[in-house]
This record gives C-alpha cells, sequence and structure tokens, in this order.
C-alpha cells in the first residue's frame, strides 16, 4: 500500500516495512504473529515471569513462543523485557541469592499473604519454587540467558519498559536490533536518546501495566517536541488509554507516529488469558483501575479486586522493592489463577476499558483501529498526511 493510498502510513511503518502505525504489547505469542498478519508490529510481554508457573524457565518460554511466532508469520515482530534500573532495587540484590533475597522479606509481610491465602483458600502450588523463579528473571543470568535466545533468532525489535541501559543496547544494535524505549515523563527522553533508543513510546497515566503520572494527552506532545528537538528523525509512538481508531488518529494529531496499544489486545479471542479474566476486563468501567505497587514493588495499573482490597486495608504493610514484591505477590497470584479464584488475579488495563464491548479478533481489531482513525481523518480532512 502507498502512502497517498494509505495515509496512516508513517516513518514508523517505513522503519519495519509495516502496514498500519500500530504496535501491540501482549503476553500472547498467537497474539503477535496475529497483529504481524493484519499489518501491525506484535511485541511479545516477558515482564511478570511469564511461563514460570508453567515449569519453563524465562528463556525456555521465549524460545518457544518466538517459534511458534517465525512458524505463522514472516512480519517483524519485537520482545519487551522489564529491565529496572538498579538503584530502584535493594543494595546488593543482583549479587544475591534466592535466600538472601528470602530473608529481606519482613515477617509481617509474609505472615499477611499467608493470611490472604488461607482466607481465600488458595493452595500453593506444588512441584515449583515460583519464588526462585522470580528471583531469577531478575538476575543477570536470565537476563543474558533470554538475550542470548533473541540473539540466536535474530528478533528484530526489544522493548524496555523500565530501563535502557546503554551497554545492552549497543549490544543490540550490533545483532541487528531496533531498539524501544518507554517513557512516563518529558526528562527520560535525554537519558534514552543517549543511550541509543530508536523508537521512544510516550505513556501516559491512563495504560494499564506499569506507567506513570503524568496523562496521555499532556505527556505525547511534549514528548514529540522534546524528541524532535534532539533527534528530529525519531519515531514517537503515543500510549495510555488508546482503544480505537479515535484514539490513533488523536495520536498523529498531537505529532506521535503512531500507537503503543495493550489492554485491547487481551480481549483478542486469539489471545490464551482465561474467559473469566476477559469478562473481568469486559464488566470493568475507567473507574475500576487503580494504580499501585502491590503486584511488582513498581507502579501499576489493574482492575480493582480482593487483592488489590486486602493491601489498602487499614493496617495492611507497604509494598516492597521490586523483585521482592513479585517473590511475595505472583506465587500466590499464579496458584490463584490455577484455582480460579480470579479475584485474586490481578488483571492490568488501562482506563479506556470501558470503550470495548465484545471480544473480537485481532484482524477485527485491527479493522476497527484503522477503519475508525481513518473516518476521523475524512472527517477532518486529515486524509492528505
Amino acid at each position: 500500500m502507498t502512502n497517498k493510498r494509505n495515509p496512516l502510513h508513517t516513518r514508523f511503518c517505513e522503519m519495519f516495512d509495516i502496514e498500519y502505525p500500530i504496535a501491540a504489547f501482549t503476553h500472547s505469542a498467537d497474539t503477535v504473529y496475529e497483529v504481524c498478519n493484519a499489518g501491525g508490529l506484535g511485541v511479545l510481554g516477558m515482564g511478570m515471569g511469564v511461563g514460570s508457573f508453567r515449569g519453563k524457565t524465562a528463556a525456555e518460554h521465549l524460545e518457544e513462543s518466538i517459534k511458534l511466532i517465525r512458524s505463522k508469520t514472516s512480519q517483524p515482530f519485537g520482545v519487551d523485557m522489564l529491565l529496572p534500573d538498579s538503584k530502584t532495587m535493594p543494595k546488593g540484590i543482583g549479587k544475591m541469592s534466592v535466600d538472601d533475597a528470602r530473608n529481606l522479606i519482613p515477617e509481617e509481610i509474609t505472615q499477611f499473604v499467608k493470611q490472604i491465602r488461607e482466607d481465600a483458600g488458595i493452595p500453593e502450588i506444588k512441584g515449583t519454587d515460583s519464588a526462585q523463579s522470580l528471583f531469577g528473571m531478575m538476575s543477570g543470568k536470565s537476563i543474558n540467558d533470554v538475550l542470548e535466545v533473541m540473539f540466536e533468532y535474530k528478533v528484530p525489535v526489544f522493548a524496555a519498559a523500565l530501563g535502557t541501559p546503554p551497554t545492552m543496547v549497543e549490544k543490540m544494535h550490533q545483532n541487528g536490533m531496533k531498539v524501544i524505549s518507554l517513557v512516563g515523563r518529558v526528562k527520560h527522553v535525554p537519558r534514552v536518546i543517549a543511550a541509543g533508543t530508536d523508537i521512544i513510546v510516550a505513556q501516559g497515566y491512563d495504560a494499564g501495566g506499569h506507567t506513570g503520572e503524568i496523562g496521555t494527552l499532556s505527556l505525547v506532545p511534549q514528548v514529540v517536541d522534546a524528541v524532535k528537538a534532539q533527534a528530529p528523525d525519531m519515531p514517537v509512538l503515543a500510549a495510555g488509554g488508546i482503544m480505537d481508531g479515535r484514539g490513533l488518529a488523536a495520536a498523529l494529531a498531537l505529532g506521535a507516529d503512531g500507537v503503543w496499544t495493550g489492554t485491547t489486545w487481551q480481549l483478542a479471542l486469539e489471545h490464551d488469558l482465561k474467559l473469566p479474566l476477559k469478562q473481568k476486563i469486559l464488566n470493568a468501567s475507567q473507574d475500576e483501575t487503580i494504580r499501585q505497587k502491590f503486584l511488582s514493588g513498581k507502579t501499576a495499573r489493574v482492575i480493582k479486586d480482593r487483592w488489590v482490597d486486602a493491601w489498602l486495608q487499614p493496617g495492611a504493610p507497604a509494598p516492597l522493592p521490586m523483585p521482592l514484591q513479585m517473590m511475595v505477590s505472583m506465587p500466590i497470584t499464579w496458584a490463584a489463577e490455577k484455582a480460579e479464584k480470579w479475584d485474586y488475579t490481578p488483571t492490568l488495563s488501562g482506563q479506556g476499558v470501558g470503550l470495548v464491548k465484545n471480544l473480537r479478533s485481532c484482524r477485527e481489531i485491527m479493522t476497527d483501529y484503522v477503519n475508525g482513525a481513518l473516518e476521523v481523518m475524512e472527517k477532518f480532512q486529515l486524509n492528505d498526511r
């Protein structure tokens, strides 16, 4: 499709030779390849230990997912990982054993979580040390193992969810990869540009998952201006509450080169998210999402449920920093999913959640984004981009 026929064609599309400026963050490999085949860029999220409670290491889960994606599409795709800044993590944790890390968890929190488990009737997952799996995911060895898989299979794109270490970016560039960095404040722009990133995502407060404190509508144009002043050829994507074509058109009007989307893909028919959790998203309204630290230790937006409510009660302990809070929370939330205790299974979701009314295929979601944006552009005669 040529630029003249496709007013949605941007620098972001040109960079990856894709049809539409839509990146889809998802934990489902099936969703990744379906998005890629529908004209967007699918990005596989590895951030919350996906696969660990199924008995796989992060590297094993990633290799299995890449093989599936590659068997279904020849289009480019990406992998997203949490790379938290070591300054915000407990001192020296990178050199600790899992037992040393466990000793940093106060007995008060251990007993608090034990009480939640007992009150909810959530059994422990037998046959695996999920806390050790989680701690391992944050260690240098595990991260290096994941990177080696990406390099071996020549993954085209890496997205850094929480940090962008310059040495890692350099290694990715040496392996032919493009790097996407997510930012929540304008002041983060010079740092990620200096690190060598290729694309910046301005992720607003509205977004699900790990997100900052500045609203999408305020953040995006300021990031666009800051990037234009320092790296005028670098694409910027908008993220946060962009659930349909109106949001895509708005992002382009704000100066972005495309959108980074997440919540809507959890409701794709191809996504392996359990149906009760999909229903949880469909039933939620925008005021039922909350930013909290009880899941990972970093601020993340989820739908309120009993897990969140327990931590919000008077007298509840304060959450721990990453990765300790993940070692506390994820084993019980994984066990809750296995036991079908859905109100104790935190569900990431943005404030645009009320805009989605039903389950659709990935191709239908892409079509709705594209047609909705084109309708807005036609209305305002903006289709001569």
